[in-house]
């Protein structure tokens, strides 16, 4: 499928270009060709580029041109310059096509040019370069340059900026006026429903831009000062201080703007124009209870399973049960990694077989809506950061503004809980009711399995309330979410994004540190390694110099591979094979046993405390006793000089040697005999243990 992001190589030309917009139609689109001297985008018919991809003309290629740098990582100064040069762009970069057309470009980066007071050249440079790395912020990381900061407004000097008046001096537009522009609003507009823009516009002039004079009438005269700000300036910062929603729940307050002002009308399909315009996400607790991989006689708790569906076709394009709380933001995230993933090599590690039709999604898309707890903090920044991934949020208890999930995080699980042994009944916790939680059967990495089957069988149900449209009776398309995303990805593909699953990886997954050691990579208690750990002999540098940290990064639901970041590629690490105890468990299954462990460590070493007290109890008791006896002996036989006793030592030990081995012999001659061996048996086997070495005994497996 050809999606935005993807990178292709014509292999006759040695040209590599990046698929940057694609038609609603799909039948165009703007491409930016990757070498050193960047050029402007161009455009490409999709219909030929199809068929040279069927030809083997053009090939999609890895895409290398996208840096895994973290933005924190950075210095101060690279931050700094970084996040100038997005700023410069970034009011203009997702206004498309318009940006990719000449014309249209050239007024927008106008607006730039007069905001930032830089020239066209900059911001085409920045512009190129964000193309060509990825569209991402990431994209001008690792580069210099030269303008504004983000969220700040430009340097005010003493000349007044913008438009000349030509009937007031005017001012500009500072922190002090903003505030007095801030006070009166709150004060004359949003405190009324009928109050207007010009009524707190004047109240401000009268507050903090005129002067009262006292007439001999005794009536007060106000003059506006001429160094005031305009009723322009005015609405565009009460426009640009305020949303247009800020302002109506300000004046007319949430419940009422919730109940009567919020869009109602319409379907979300009709909100979309294709596959990956907006995937919903959302997360419920899982009614079943569950157990641990290791000992199924311990019962872990009820799972929580994220959801993320695409708005347009309604197919579930990613995934996640795991052990965190409702909507955290590791569960989003975890979701986010199976979202982008390739699904066949997904659906393998939980042992199902499918086709790449049967789950055809492995694409980010334009905008998420999510709730509030999963995608509010900071951490969510990540996905426009790295992703250009617009996040939405919904308000607190507005379930019904993502409709399109809902209703799946009852009817997935469903399916599941009327077999699933633990699964909760209406009854739990009623008198007389069962305890579901003694029935748990099931692992997480079971549940999970249930669930894939179950969203597989989703993805090819039939639609009955979908709100189908014209063009899509014309074709003749069933509404079944498959066939909808496969007949959106032929007309409107333009939105989804695709992403190398490296990047995705580093960017999204957890991280944590793991010790390289003597004997492997120790992360979590179990122990890992690499090609290149072993190419470079890091564990018997380890065993000579010392161990050290390094930073893995690590999906929770498979145990069998962490990552690293060396230089710009992410390495996987497997698992020992002696390490056959932390196969096909998850991350939490291990933190559990790591907690049994040491539990039953702490009960172990005070047992085996007591064992060994008891041990020198017994070896100090039998020890006096012995000597005792041994003094007595010695008291009773004196005539024996202390120096002979010591010369006769060598001679004394070679009696004792003969006498334990007539002892010896003796012994083993009784025992066979009371075996009651024949006695032309127990002969041969006298002569066999006179035979002098192993190879008489046939032991021997070397050579001559």
């Amino acid at each position: 499928m050809i999606a935005v992001n993807n990178v292709y190589e014509e292999i006759s030309l040695g040209i590599e270009f990046r698929i940057l917009w694609i038609n609603n139609d799909n039948t165009y689109a703007y491409i930016i060709r990757l070498c050193e001297n960047l050029k402007m985008p161009i455009t490409i018919n999709i219909n030929e580029l199809r068929q040279k991809l069927l030809r083997k003309e053009v090939n999609l290629i890895d895409d290398d041109f996208i840096d895994l740098v973290s933005f924190d990582s950075l210095s101060p100064q690279l931050k700094s310059e970084s996040q100038k040069a997005w700023d410069i762009i970034k009011p203009i970069v997702n206004k498309e096509p318009e940006i990719y057309r000449r014309h249209d470009r050239y007024s927008l980066i106008k607006q730039q040019i007069a905001q930032y007071k830089c020239s066209d050249v900059t911001i085409y440079t920045y512009l190129k370069r964000y193309w060509a790395g990825g569209m991402t912020q990431n994209a001008l990381a690792n580069r210099k340059y030269q303008s504004g900061g983000r969220g700040k407004d430009k340097f005010l000097g003493s000349s007044k900026t913008g438009r000349p008046s030509t009937n007031k001096k005017g001012i500009n537009v500072d922190d002090v006026v903003k505030g007095h522009i801030k006070e009166s609003l709150k004060k004359y507009y949003f405190n009324k429903e009928s109050s207007s823009y010009r009524f707190a516009y004047e109240m401000m002039l009268l507050d903090y831009y005129s002067n009262k004079i006292m007439g001999g009438d005794g009536h007060e005269t106000v003059s506006v000062l001429p160094e005031s700000p305009s009723y322009r300036q005015f609405t565009y910062w009460a426009n640009k201080l305020y949303t247009i929603d800020q302002k109506t729940k300000m004046k007319i307050g949430e419940k009422n703007y919730e109940k009567d002002h919020r869009g109602v009308i319409g379907s979300s399909v009709y909100e979309t124009n294709g596959p990956g315009s907006r995937f919903e996400i959302d997360s419920t607790p899982g009614n079943v209870y569950l157990v641990s991989a290791y000992d199924r006689k311990k019962i872990i708790g009820r799972p929580t399973i994220y959801l993320c569906v695409d708005v347009f076709s309604r197919l579930i394009v990613g995934f996640y049960a795991g052990l965190e709380s409702v909507s955290s933001w590791g569960g989003a995230i975890a979701l986010m990694v199976n979202t982008a993933c390739n699904k066949v090599e997904l659906c393998r590690k939980y042992g199902i077989e499918i086709t790449e039709d049967e789950w055809p999604s492995a694409h980010f898309p334009k905008v998420i809506l999510a709730d509030k707890a999963e995608f509010i903090s900071y951490d969510s920044d990540i996905l426009e950061e790295n992703f250009n991934i617009s996040v939405e949020n919904t308000a607190s208890y507005r379930s019904d503004m993502k409709g399109s999930i809902e209703k799946l995080n009852d009817l997935i699980p469903k399916h599941i809980y009327r077999f699933a042994p633990g699964a909760i009944e209406k009854d739990y916790l009623q008198r007389g009711g069962k305890d579901y939680r003694l029935e748990a059967k099931l692992t997480i990495k079971e549940f999970n399995t249930l669930l894939i089957h179950s969203i597989l069988h989703y993805n090819r149900s039939y639609l009955k309330t979908y709100p189908f449209t014209k063009a899509m009776f014309e074709d003749r398309v069933k509404t079944i979410p498959v066939d909808l995303w496969n007949w959106g990805i032929n007309r409107h593909s333009g939105s989804l994004k695709s992403y190398k699953p490296s990047y995705v990886y580093y960017h999204l997954l957890p991280r944590a540190k793991g010790t390289v050691k003597r004997d492997g990579i120790h992360f979590k208690g179990a122990r890992y390694s690499c090609a290149i750990a072993e190419e470079e002999n890091w564990f018997a540098t380890a065993r000579n110099k010392g161990n050290w940290s390094i930073e893995v990064c690590f999906d929770k639901r498979f145990t069998e591979e962490i990552y690293l970041r060396i230089e710009n590629e992410i390495v996987p690490c497997y698992l020992l094979p002696h390490q056959e105890r932390f196969f096909d468990v998850t991350f939490e299954d291990m933190e559990w046993l790591d907690s049994y462990k040491k539990s039953e460590n702490v009960q172990e070493e005070i047992f085996q405390t007591n064992k060994n007290v008891s041990l020198l109890n017994k070896l100090n008791k039998q020890t006096k006793e012995f000597v005792k006896n041994a003094e007595i002996e010695v008291n009773t036989d004196s005539s024996i000089p202390k120096s002979q006793r010591i010369k006769d030592i060598t001679t004394n030990k070679n009696k004792e040697k003969s006498v334990e081995a007539l002892k010896e012999k003796v012994y083993l001659e009784k025992s066979k005999k009371d075996e009651s061996v024949p006695e032309e048996e127990y002969e041969n086997k006298k002569n066999n243990y006179r035979k002098k070495s192993i190879k008489d005994l046939g032991f021997y497996k070397g050579g001559i």
